[in-house]
């Protein structure tokens, strides 16, 4: 599995969801500043913590040994 790195993120009240990524903490306490000194609005540094992922679902090879049932004509 590929190591995952901690990152931060920028949420400004009001705005829009944070979609930019900063791996250095100092980076994203400098944009939540730039974005509060031009909006006015409260802007917050958002921490990662943890993470889930779902595994790849395995392919699994299976043999077919009977004939499907026949259905029963009818006698007309």
């Amino acid at each position: 599995m590929n190591e995952i790195y901690k990152f931060w993120m920028v949420f400004a009240e009001a705005g829009t969801s944070p979609s930019v990524v900063h791996h250095v903490k100092f980076d994203a306490e400098k944009e939540a500043f730039r974005i509060a000194d031009k909006t006015g609005k409260r802007t917050f540094v958002l921490e990662s913590v943890c993470g889930y992922q779902v595994p790849k679902p395995e392919v699994v090879m299976f043999e077919t040994s009977a004939h499907a049932p026949q259905e029963p004509r009818d006698s007309q």
